[in-house]
């Protein structure tokens, strides 16, 4: 059985673009454009892992990774910030809020491939 991975990028040929590359790595691809759907999707469904944009109006990265980690059956779940705001402060960030790593855009198949390695169980 493939994980589960879910993907959350507001632009969508980005997100059209990594679905694809998750599909040809052997992923089960969850796309959303928006994080409050992947929240509600998450509290249903679960998932092995999730990348997500940080940068999105409404919902974003960081209001997202917050209500994710204040859940406890889904704090376990491995959560990959991905931007192009590469600034030491936003790394802090994102660290101190609780992302597991951090990639910048564009993230390439190497990058996921590594991802994947590192966060899912072989």
């Amino acid at each position: 059985m493939s994980a589960t991975v879910v993907y959350i990028e507001d632009h969508p040929a980005t997100r059209e673009m990594a679905s694809k590359i998750l599909e040809v790595l052997g992923y089960t691809a969850i796309t959303f454009h928006h994080a409050g759907l992947a929240l509600e999707y998450l509290r249903k469904n679960g998932a092995d892992i999730v990348l997500t944009d940080l940068h999105m109006p409404e919902v974003d990265g960081y209001k997202f990774v917050s209500a994710i980690r204040s859940q406890p059956e889904l704090t376990k779940i491995p959560i990959i910030a991905i931007s192009a705001d590469t600034t030491r402060e936003n790394l802090k960030r994102c660290h101190e809020l609780g992302f597991d790593a951090f990639y910048g855009k564009p993230i390439m198949r190497k990058d996921l491939q590594e991802i994947f390695t590192k966060y899912l169980p072989a």
